[in-house]
C-alpha cells in the first residue's frame, strides 16, 4: 500500500515519459497543423466549386475554368497535405520507439536496482509483463496517440471556427450535443481507468503463471502436468477475458452515445442549414461546406472518444510501471565505502538475529557470532533450515541483518559499497545457475568488464562487439585467452570444454541444460574463480552430483581454496573434514566449533550428523562406533578407537 501511495500515475506524468523527445515532437506537431489545414481547406474549396458550377451568372466556359483551377488546387493541397502527414506520422511514430526503450530501460534498471527481498514476494512473470505489455500500452499512448489527438483537437477547433465565420446559428445548434458528450466521457473515463488496471493486473498473473510452467517444463512433463498448466492459465486468461468484456461493453455504450449525438447535431445542422438556404440566407455550397465541417467535427470526436480509451488504459497500465521506477530500494549497491585496497578477507559475525522480510515471524537466526579469519577455511554443517544459507546471504548483503553486526575487514558491511564487496566474492552454489549464451560469456561474467564487452555494451565499452556474433573477440587487456584457460584448468573444466566443437564458444542452453551437472557445477566454479575473490562461498557444491563428478569437483574446489578465505556448506561431512573449524549449527543457533576430530568426541548433534551419513550409506546399522570400518572408509577414526 505505502508504494502505492508514492505512485503518481497521470495524463501528465504521461507526457514527462515525451520530454526527452520534444524536438522530434515539435516538428511533428507543425507537421500535424499544417496536415490539418490541408485537411479543412478540402472542404471549402469543394463548397467553393459547387457554387462556381452553380452560378447561372457565369458563363460555360468561365464554369468550366473556375472547375478546372479548383480541381488543380484541390490536388496540391492534397499532395502538400500528405507530404506533412508522412512527416507527423514519421516523427511521432520515432518518438514512441525512443519513449518506450527508455522507459524500458529505466524500469529494467529500477527492478535490478532492488533489494533481494523485494524479488522474494514478486513474480518474475508480472514483472515481465510490467517490461513487455505495460510498457507498449504506454507508448501509443504518449506518442503516437497524442499525435492522433492533436489532429482530432486542432480539426475540431479549427472547423468550429470555420462554423462560426460560416454561420454562427448554425454552429449554436450543432454545439447543442457538445456538453452531453463532454460529461460522458468524464464519466467513462473513470471507468475505464479502473478496469484498464485490474485488466493488467490480471494479465501479469497469466504471464506469471505461464512463465513458471515454461521454465520448469521438465518438471511439467516428468508430473504429466500439461493438463493441469493449461487449465491453470486458461483460468487466469478467462479473468481477463470477463474484464475485456466489462471494458468493450463500457466502450460500446460510450461510441455509441457520441455516435448518436454526433448524428443529432448532423440532422439538426441539415434541417435548420435547408431552411437557410430556402430562405437565402445561405448558398447551397456554404451548407455543403458547412454539413462536411460538422461530420468533421462528429469523426474527431469520436476519434477523441477512442483515444481517450487508451490514455486511460495507459493510465491504469502505468500506475505499476511508475511504482517500480520511483520505489527506492532498501539496500542501494553503489554508495557506500569503497577502499582502494583489495579486500582481505576478514568476516566478523556478532550476536546477529535474522528474519526474512517475507516471512518477519519465522525466525532464521538466533544472536549467531563467527569470527573468520583470512586464509581460514570454515564448514557450516548441520540439518536443512538450521540457518546455514542465510549466513552466506547475509555476508554477500542480499539482506539486511535485523540485529547485531556484519563487518568484513572491520568495515560494516551496510557501510560498505556493495558492488565493491561483491567484487571480492565469490559463489558456487548448489544448483548454478548458467546463462543462455556461450561458455565463455558465462565464465566472463565473473568479470563485469569482460562480460559487457563480449555483448558489445558500448555504453559502458570503449569498443563494439561485431553485432550477433558470439565468437567476437574480447579485448586482450580484459581476459587474457590464457587467464579465461587457467580458470577452467583450475575448475576442472579445461578438458570437457576442449572436446566440445566450438570449445569455448559452444551454447550452453537456457539454464545451461546442455551440460551435465558436474559441467555446469565446474563452469561456475571458472566463474567464481575470475574475479580472483578473496572470499569464497560454496553452498552444497557437490550435494547433487554422482561420485564421479562430485570427484571432479571437489578436486577443482581443493584448487580454489588456496589463499582464500572459504565458508563451505555442505550435507557430506566428507566434503568438509579438512576444514580449519567445523560449525555445528541448529534453528539458527551454534552448537559447535572445532576440527573434525574435536566435535566427534564432544558433540552429540555432530556425531548424529556423522551417523545419519553412515546410515545413508547403509553401514550405520548399530551406532557411532558399530562400524569402523565406515568410519575408516571417510578418513576418519571412530570415536571407540579413542577410548
Amino acid at each position: 500500500m505505502e508504494d502505492e501511495e508514492k505512485s503518481h500515475a497521470s495524463f501528465g506524468r504521461l507526457l514527462q515519459t515525451s520530454k526527452p523527445e520534444r524536438h522530434i515532437l515539435f516538428v511533428g506537431v507543425v507537421a500535424l497543423f499544417f496536415s490539418v489545414l490541408s485537411t479543412l481547406a478540402f472542404p471549402y474549396y469543394l463548397g467553393s466549386i459547387i457554387d462556381n458550377a452553380a452560378d447561372d451568372e457565369k458563363s460555360h466556359g468561365e464554369r468550366r475554368r473556375a472547375l478546372t483551377s479548383g480541381i488543380v488546387q484541390l490536388l496540391i493541397i492534397v499532395l502538400v497535405g500528405n507530404v506533412f502527414t508522412f512527416i507527423r506520422g514519421t516523427a511521432f511514430t520515432l518518438a514512441g520507439e525512443r519513449v518506450v526503450a527508455r522507459m524500458r530501460r529505466e524500469l529494467y534498471q529500477a527492478i535490478l536496482a532492488q533489494e533481494t527481498a523485494f524479488f522474494d514476494s514478486q513474480e518474475t512473470g508480472e514483472l515481465m509483463n510490467r517490461l513487455s505489455a505495460d510498457t507498449t500500452v504506454i507508448q501509443s499512448a504518449c506518442t503516437v496517440n497524442i499525435s492522433m489527438g492533436l489532429r482530432a483537437l486542432a480539426s475540431i477547433v479549427l472547423s468550429i471556427i470555420l462554423l462560426f465565420i460560416t454561420s454562427w446559428k448554425l454552429t449554436l445548434v450543432m454545439m447543442a450535443v457538445v456538453p452531453a458528450i463532454v460529461v460522458g466521457a468524464i464519466l467513462f473515463g473513470r471507468y475505464v481507468k479502473t478496469i484498464s488496471r485490474k485488466y493488467q493486473d490480471a494479465l501479469a498473473i497469466a504471464a506469471s503463471a505461464s512463465q513458471q510452467a515454461l521454465s520448469n517444463i521438465r518438471t511439467v512433463r516428468s508430473f504429466g502436468a500439461e493438463k493441469k498448466e493449461q487449465l491453470r492459465y486458461n483460468g487466469n486468461i478467462d479473468e481477463t477475458y470477463q474484464l475485456g468484456v466489462k471494458k468493450a461493453v463500457g466502450y460500446g455504450l460510450f461510441a455509441g452515445g457520441t455516435s448518436t449525438a454526433g448524428y443529432i447535431g448532423i440532422i439538426g445542422v441539415l434541417w435548420y442549414g435547408g431552411v437557410q438556404v430556402v430562405n437565402g440566407a445561405l448558398t447551397a455550397g456554404d451548407l455543403f461546406s458547412f454539413l462536411v465541417y460538422t461530420i468533421t467535427i462528429a469523426m474527431s470526436l469520436a476519434a477523441v472518444s477512442s483515444l481517450f480509451t487508451e490514455f486511460m488504459n495507459a493510465i491504469g497500465a502505468s500506475e505499476r510501471v511508475f511504482q517500480l521506477i520511483d520505489r527506492e530500494p532498501e539496500i542501494v549497491n553503489d554508495v557506500g565505502i569503497a577502499p582502494a585496497h583489495q579486500m582481505i578477507g576478514k568476516i566478523e559475525i556478532s550476536n546477529v538475529s535474522f528474519t526474512y522480510p517475507a516471512r518477519p515471524d519465522a525466525p532464521v537466526l538466533r544472536d549467531f557470532s563467527l569470527t573468520v579469519n583470512p586464509r581460514e577455511t570454515v564448514a557450516l554443517v548441520g540439518q536443512s533450515g538450521s540457518g546455514k544459507s542465510t549466513v552466506l546471504a547475509l555476508i554477500q548483503r542480499l539482506y539486511d541483518i535485523s540485529e547485531g553486526s556484519l563487518r568484513i575487514d572491520d568495515v560494516p558491511v551496510t557501510e560498505l559499497n556493495s558492488r565493491y564487496m561483491r567484487k571480492y566474492i565469490g559463489v558456487v552454489a548448489q544448483e548454478p545457475e548458467l546463462f543462455g549464451g556461450t561458455i565463455r560469456e558465462n565464465i566472463l561474467y565473473g568479470s563485469e568488464a569482460a562480460y559487457l564487452a563480449a555483448n558489445g555494451v558500448v555504453d559502458e565499452m570503449p569498443w563494439r562487439a561485431r553485432r550477433g556474433d558470439r565468437r567476437a573477440a574480447i579485448p586482450e587487456e580484459l581476459v587474457p585467452e590464457e587467464k579465461l584457460r587457467e580458470v577452467a584448468s583450475m575448475a576442472n573444466c579445461l578438458t570437457f570444454i576442449e572436446e566440445f566443437p566450438d570449445k569455448f564458444d559452444t551454447l550452453v542452453g537456457e539454464k545451461g541444460v546442455h551440460l551435465s551437472g558436474g559441467q555446469k557445477q565446474r563452469v561456475a566454479i571458472a566463474r567464481a574463480l575470475l574475479c580472483d575473490p578473496k572470499i569464497l562461498l560454496l553452498d552444497e557444491a557437490t550435494s547433487a552430483l554422482d561420485a564421479d563428478s562430485e570427484y571432479l569437483v571437489q578436486q577443482a574446489i581443493d584448487r580454489t581454496m588456496a589463499d582464500r578465505t572459504v565458508i563451505i556448506i555442505a550435507h557430506r561431512l566428507s566434503t568438509v573434514r579438512d576444514a580449519d573449524r567445523i560449525v555445528v549449527m541448529r534453528h539458527g543457533e551454534i552448537l559447535g566449533i572445532g576440527r573434525h576430530e574435536e566435535l566427534l568426541k564432544s558433540n552429540e548433534t555432530y556425531q548424529q550428523l556423522v551417523q545419519r551419513q553412515l546410515q545413508g550409506n547403509g553401514d550405520g546399522k548399530k551406532g557411532i562406533s558399530a562400524n569402523r570400518s565406515s568410519w575408516q572408509s571417510f578418513g576418519w577414526k571412530s570415536p571407540s578407537s579413542d577410548k
